[in-house]
């Protein structure tokens, strides 16, 4: 009765388990993304200013 209930729980569970870990992974992406784009404006800043004082 308990494995059947927890197996029960299981497939209740699983979309919204699904839906949460999916949402997790893009704020991850997003963030991760957002960092990368941010040091890559940086990076081509500092290279623009080094070009620009030689």
């Amino acid at each position: 009765i308990v494995v059947v209930g927890i197996v029960d729980a299981v497939i209740v569970e699983a979309p919204k388990m699904k839906w949460m870990f999916v949402t997790t992974i893009r704020i991850v992406e997003v963030f991760v993304v957002g960092v990368s784009f941010r040091w890559l404006i940086v990076l081509m800043a500092v290279a623009g200013g080094s070009v620009i004082q030689q």
